[in-house]
Protein backbone atom coordinates (compact mmCIF):
# COMPACT_ATOMS: atom_id res chain seq x y z
CA UNK A 1 0.00 0.00 0.00
CA UNK A 2 1.34 3.41 -0.96
CA UNK A 3 1.63 6.05 1.73
CA UNK A 4 1.03 9.70 0.77
CA UNK A 5 2.76 12.43 2.73
CA UNK A 6 2.25 16.15 2.23
CA UNK A 7 5.46 17.88 3.33
CA UNK A 8 4.53 21.41 2.27
CA UNK A 9 6.38 24.17 4.11
CA UNK A 10 6.83 27.85 3.30
CA UNK A 11 10.33 27.26 1.97
CA UNK A 12 9.84 23.80 0.42
CA UNK A 13 6.70 23.36 -1.65
CA UNK A 14 6.96 19.59 -1.78
CA UNK A 15 4.57 16.75 -2.51
CA UNK A 16 5.64 13.19 -1.73
CA UNK A 17 4.47 9.59 -1.93
CA UNK A 18 6.31 6.64 -0.43
CA UNK A 19 5.84 2.88 -0.22
CA UNK A 20 7.70 -0.32 0.51
CA UNK A 21 8.34 -2.59 -2.47
CA UNK A 22 9.21 -6.21 -1.75
CA UNK A 23 12.12 -6.28 -4.21
CA UNK A 24 15.71 -5.01 -4.05
CA UNK A 25 16.74 -1.61 -5.46
CA UNK A 26 18.57 -3.29 -8.35
CA UNK A 27 15.32 -4.80 -9.64
CA UNK A 28 13.47 -1.50 -9.39
CA UNK A 29 16.34 0.23 -11.17
CA UNK A 30 15.98 -2.28 -14.01
CA UNK A 31 12.34 -1.24 -14.33
CA UNK A 32 13.35 2.42 -14.45
CA UNK A 33 16.19 1.92 -16.89
CA UNK A 34 14.59 -0.47 -19.38
CA UNK A 35 10.84 -0.77 -18.77
CA UNK A 36 9.51 2.65 -17.76
CA UNK A 37 6.90 2.75 -20.54
CA UNK A 38 5.03 -0.11 -18.87
CA UNK A 39 4.42 1.60 -15.52
CA UNK A 40 5.24 5.34 -15.67
CA UNK A 41 1.65 6.52 -16.14
CA UNK A 42 -1.57 5.70 -14.25
CA UNK A 43 -3.74 3.32 -16.25
CA UNK A 44 -5.68 3.67 -18.51
CA UNK A 45 -3.28 6.39 -19.65
CA UNK A 46 -0.03 5.26 -21.25
CA UNK A 47 3.31 6.91 -21.86
CA UNK A 48 5.38 7.09 -25.03
CA UNK A 49 9.11 7.46 -24.43
CA UNK A 50 10.23 9.66 -27.32
CA UNK A 51 13.78 10.31 -26.14
CA UNK A 52 15.69 9.50 -23.00
CA UNK A 53 19.38 10.31 -22.56
CA UNK A 54 19.75 8.74 -19.15
CA UNK A 55 22.55 10.85 -17.62
CA UNK A 56 22.94 14.18 -15.83
CA UNK A 57 22.19 16.86 -18.43
CA UNK A 58 20.53 14.35 -20.76
CA UNK A 59 17.29 15.10 -22.59
CA UNK A 60 13.94 13.54 -21.67
CA UNK A 61 10.87 13.72 -23.90
CA UNK A 62 7.68 11.83 -23.15
CA UNK A 63 4.11 11.93 -24.39
CA UNK A 64 1.27 10.84 -22.13
CA UNK A 65 -1.77 9.52 -24.01
CA UNK A 66 -5.24 9.39 -22.49
CA UNK A 67 -8.04 6.91 -23.21
CA UNK A 68 -10.07 9.56 -25.05
CA UNK A 69 -7.26 10.81 -27.26
CA UNK A 70 -5.74 13.23 -24.77
CA UNK A 71 -2.09 14.04 -25.38
CA UNK A 72 0.35 15.71 -23.01
CA UNK A 73 3.96 16.21 -24.14
CA UNK A 74 6.70 16.92 -21.62
CA UNK A 75 10.33 17.86 -22.25
CA UNK A 76 13.06 18.36 -19.69
CA UNK A 77 16.44 17.16 -18.52
CA UNK A 78 17.94 14.87 -15.94
CA UNK A 79 19.84 16.69 -13.21
CA UNK A 80 21.17 13.66 -11.34
CA UNK A 81 21.26 9.93 -12.09
CA UNK A 82 22.66 7.64 -9.39
CA UNK A 83 22.04 3.98 -10.27
CA UNK A 84 19.86 2.11 -7.78
CA UNK A 85 19.61 5.21 -5.59
CA UNK A 86 18.20 8.44 -7.06
CA UNK A 87 16.99 10.22 -10.20
CA UNK A 88 16.36 13.97 -10.32
CA UNK A 89 14.69 15.61 -13.31
CA UNK A 90 13.06 18.92 -14.20
CA UNK A 91 11.02 20.64 -16.88
CA UNK A 92 12.65 24.01 -16.13
CA UNK A 93 15.00 23.84 -19.12
CA UNK A 94 15.84 21.91 -22.25
CA UNK A 95 19.01 19.91 -22.82
CA UNK A 96 20.64 22.86 -24.64
CA UNK A 97 20.04 25.02 -21.55
CA UNK A 98 17.11 26.95 -22.91
CA UNK A 99 14.80 28.01 -20.06
CA UNK A 100 11.13 27.12 -20.23
CA UNK A 101 8.19 27.68 -17.92
CA UNK A 102 9.16 25.61 -14.87
CA UNK A 103 6.60 23.46 -13.07
CA UNK A 104 8.59 21.18 -10.80
CA UNK A 105 11.69 19.23 -9.92
CA UNK A 106 10.91 15.51 -9.75
CA UNK A 107 12.86 13.05 -7.62
CA UNK A 108 12.69 9.25 -7.47
CA UNK A 109 14.51 7.69 -4.53
CA UNK A 110 15.24 4.07 -3.67
CA UNK A 111 16.56 3.10 -0.25
CA UNK A 112 17.18 -0.47 0.95
CA UNK A 113 14.56 -1.45 3.52
CA UNK A 114 14.89 -4.96 4.92
CA UNK A 115 14.94 -7.34 1.96
CA UNK A 116 13.09 -4.77 -0.16
CA UNK A 117 13.12 -1.09 -1.03
CA UNK A 118 11.61 2.13 0.26
CA UNK A 119 10.51 3.85 -2.96
CA UNK A 120 9.69 7.57 -2.83
CA UNK A 121 8.38 9.95 -5.48
CA UNK A 122 8.87 13.64 -4.73
CA UNK A 123 7.79 16.80 -6.56
CA UNK A 124 9.21 20.20 -5.56
CA UNK A 125 7.70 23.37 -6.99
CA UNK A 126 8.91 26.92 -7.62
CA UNK A 127 5.66 28.58 -6.59
CA UNK A 128 2.73 27.91 -4.33
CA UNK A 129 0.51 28.26 -7.40
CA UNK A 130 2.32 25.37 -9.12
CA UNK A 131 2.22 23.36 -5.90
CA UNK A 132 -1.53 23.82 -5.52
CA UNK A 133 -2.09 23.12 -9.22
CA UNK A 134 -0.18 19.85 -9.02
CA UNK A 135 -2.09 18.85 -5.91
CA UNK A 136 -5.42 19.61 -7.61
CA UNK A 137 -4.32 17.65 -10.68
CA UNK A 138 -4.18 14.56 -8.46
CA UNK A 139 -0.50 14.21 -7.59
CA UNK A 140 -1.08 11.84 -4.70
CA UNK A 141 -3.48 9.57 -6.56
CA UNK A 142 -1.46 9.55 -9.78
CA UNK A 143 2.02 9.11 -8.37
CA UNK A 144 0.74 6.51 -5.89
CA UNK A 145 -0.79 4.55 -8.78
CA UNK A 146 2.51 4.69 -10.64
CA UNK A 147 4.36 3.39 -7.55
CA UNK A 148 1.83 0.58 -7.20
CA UNK A 149 2.27 -0.36 -10.86
CA UNK A 150 6.05 -0.48 -10.40
CA UNK A 151 5.60 -2.67 -7.31
CA UNK A 152 3.30 -5.01 -9.22
CA UNK A 153 6.05 -5.65 -11.76
CA UNK A 154 8.96 -5.74 -9.32
CA UNK A 155 7.29 -8.11 -6.88
CA UNK A 156 5.37 -10.60 -9.01
CA UNK A 157 6.21 -10.35 -12.70
CA UNK A 158 8.79 -11.64 -15.11
CA UNK A 159 9.79 -8.75 -17.34
CA UNK A 160 12.21 -8.66 -20.21
CA UNK A 161 13.01 -6.74 -23.37
CA UNK A 162 14.17 -7.58 -26.86
CA UNK A 163 15.18 -5.43 -29.83
CA UNK A 164 14.03 -7.05 -33.09
CA UNK A 165 15.53 -5.93 -36.36
CA UNK A 166 12.25 -5.32 -38.17
CA UNK A 167 9.60 -2.59 -38.37
CA UNK A 168 6.89 -2.61 -35.73
CA UNK A 169 4.21 -3.55 -38.27
CA UNK A 170 6.01 -6.80 -39.12
CA UNK A 171 6.38 -7.74 -35.46
CA UNK A 172 2.71 -7.05 -34.76
CA UNK A 173 1.73 -9.12 -37.80
CA UNK A 174 3.57 -12.11 -36.32
CA UNK A 175 1.37 -11.76 -33.22
CA UNK A 176 -2.07 -11.26 -34.82
CA UNK A 177 -1.66 -13.82 -37.63
CA UNK A 178 -2.62 -17.20 -36.09
CA UNK A 179 -0.56 -19.23 -38.56
CA UNK A 180 2.56 -17.24 -37.78
CA UNK A 181 1.83 -17.12 -34.04
CA UNK A 182 1.51 -20.91 -33.94
CA UNK A 183 5.00 -21.23 -35.39
CA UNK A 184 6.74 -19.30 -32.63
CA UNK A 185 4.52 -19.47 -29.55
CA UNK A 186 5.96 -21.41 -26.63
CA UNK A 187 9.45 -22.44 -25.53
CA UNK A 188 11.90 -24.51 -27.53
CA UNK A 189 10.69 -27.96 -28.50
CA UNK A 190 6.99 -27.07 -28.26
CA UNK A 191 4.43 -26.78 -31.03
CA UNK A 192 0.83 -25.57 -30.89
CA UNK A 193 -2.52 -26.48 -32.40
CA UNK A 194 -5.02 -23.62 -32.30
CA UNK A 195 -8.69 -24.44 -31.74
CA UNK A 196 -10.03 -20.88 -31.39
CA UNK A 197 -8.30 -17.58 -32.17
CA UNK A 198 -10.65 -14.60 -31.91
CA UNK A 199 -8.26 -11.67 -32.07
CA UNK A 200 -10.36 -8.89 -30.56
CA UNK A 201 -10.87 -7.47 -27.08
CA UNK A 202 -12.81 -10.10 -25.14
CA UNK A 203 -12.08 -12.76 -27.75
CA UNK A 204 -11.07 -16.30 -26.79
CA UNK A 205 -7.84 -18.03 -27.70
CA UNK A 206 -7.82 -21.77 -27.02
CA UNK A 207 -5.01 -24.03 -28.10
CA UNK A 208 -3.03 -27.11 -27.17
CA UNK A 209 0.71 -27.02 -26.70
CA UNK A 210 2.53 -30.21 -27.62
CA UNK A 211 5.68 -30.82 -25.60
CA UNK A 212 8.85 -32.55 -26.72
CA UNK A 213 8.00 -35.25 -24.17
CA UNK A 214 4.84 -36.12 -26.07
CA UNK A 215 2.48 -34.56 -23.53
CA UNK A 216 -0.30 -32.18 -24.47
CA UNK A 217 -1.04 -29.01 -22.49
CA UNK A 218 -4.47 -27.39 -23.11
CA UNK A 219 -4.51 -23.58 -22.79
CA UNK A 220 -7.43 -21.18 -22.48
CA UNK A 221 -6.81 -17.45 -22.84
CA UNK A 222 -8.70 -14.23 -23.44
CA UNK A 223 -7.59 -11.05 -25.19
CA UNK A 224 -7.98 -8.22 -22.67
CA UNK A 225 -6.50 -5.35 -24.65
CA UNK A 226 -5.37 -4.85 -28.26
CA UNK A 227 -3.85 -1.68 -29.67
CA UNK A 228 -2.61 -2.17 -33.25
CA UNK A 229 1.17 -2.02 -33.59
CA UNK A 230 1.56 -1.13 -29.91
CA UNK A 231 0.15 -3.47 -27.27
CA UNK A 232 -1.53 -6.84 -26.67
CA UNK A 233 -2.69 -8.04 -23.25
CA UNK A 234 -3.64 -11.69 -22.76
CA UNK A 235 -5.21 -13.28 -19.68
CA UNK A 236 -4.33 -16.92 -19.13
CA UNK A 237 -7.44 -18.51 -17.60
CA UNK A 238 -6.23 -21.16 -15.18
CA UNK A 239 -6.93 -21.78 -11.51
CA UNK A 240 -3.49 -23.28 -11.02
CA UNK A 241 -1.36 -20.85 -13.05
CA UNK A 242 -3.41 -17.74 -13.66
CA UNK A 243 -1.45 -14.81 -15.11
CA UNK A 244 -1.65 -11.83 -17.44
CA UNK A 245 0.82 -11.43 -20.28
CA UNK A 246 1.47 -8.03 -21.84
CA UNK A 247 3.42 -7.45 -25.06
CA UNK A 248 4.42 -3.81 -25.56
CA UNK A 249 5.83 -2.71 -28.90
CA UNK A 250 7.65 0.57 -29.53
CA UNK A 251 9.76 1.90 -32.37
CA UNK A 252 13.52 1.95 -32.05
CA UNK A 253 14.49 3.66 -35.28
CA UNK A 254 13.69 1.09 -37.97
CA UNK A 255 13.72 -1.68 -35.37
CA UNK A 256 11.16 -2.70 -32.75
CA UNK A 257 11.55 -2.83 -29.00
CA UNK A 258 9.44 -5.61 -27.50
CA UNK A 259 8.57 -5.46 -23.80
CA UNK A 260 7.34 -8.78 -22.37
CA UNK A 261 5.57 -8.73 -18.99
CA UNK A 262 4.11 -11.84 -17.33
CA UNK A 263 2.26 -10.88 -14.13
CA UNK A 264 1.14 -13.45 -11.56
CA UNK A 265 -1.53 -13.00 -8.88
CA UNK A 266 0.75 -13.42 -5.86
CA UNK A 267 4.38 -12.91 -4.95
CA UNK A 268 4.56 -16.50 -3.70
CA UNK A 269 3.34 -17.98 -6.98
CA UNK A 270 5.77 -15.92 -9.03
CA UNK A 271 8.77 -16.74 -6.86
CA UNK A 272 7.95 -20.44 -6.95
CA UNK A 273 8.30 -20.59 -10.73
CA UNK A 274 10.41 -17.48 -11.48
CA UNK A 275 13.49 -19.32 -12.75
CA UNK A 276 11.47 -21.58 -15.04
CA UNK A 277 9.36 -18.69 -16.39
CA UNK A 278 12.44 -16.56 -17.14
CA UNK A 279 13.99 -19.31 -19.23
CA UNK A 280 10.77 -20.04 -21.11
CA UNK A 281 10.08 -16.39 -21.89
CA UNK A 282 13.58 -15.85 -23.28
CA UNK A 283 13.06 -18.82 -25.59
CA UNK A 284 9.70 -17.43 -26.67
CA UNK A 285 11.29 -14.11 -27.59
CA UNK A 286 14.03 -15.98 -29.48
CA UNK A 287 11.36 -17.74 -31.52
CA UNK A 288 9.45 -14.50 -32.17
CA UNK A 289 12.63 -12.83 -33.46
CA UNK A 290 13.37 -15.84 -35.67
CA UNK A 291 9.82 -15.83 -37.09
CA UNK A 292 9.95 -12.13 -37.92
CA UNK A 293 13.35 -12.51 -39.58
CA UNK A 294 11.86 -15.00 -42.07
CA UNK A 295 9.72 -12.26 -43.64
CA UNK A 296 11.50 -10.20 -46.33
CA UNK A 297 11.78 -6.54 -45.46
CA UNK A 298 9.64 -4.16 -47.53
Amino acid sequence: MTQQTDNNTDDKLELRISRHIDAPPARIWQLIEDHMAEWWCPRPWWVEIVERDFRAGGRSVTIMHGPDGERFEDEGIYLEVIPERRIVFTDAMTCDWQPQGPFMIGILEMEPEGSGTRYSGIARHWTREAYEQHKEMGFETGWAAVADQAAELAERADFRQRIIDAPIEQVFDAIRDPQRLARWWGPNGFSSTFDTFDFRVGGDWRFTMHGADGKDYPNTNRFVEIADNRRVVIEHLSDEHHFTLTLNLSRDGERTKVGWYQRFDTIEHYREIAEFVAQMNEQNLDRLAAEVSKRPKD
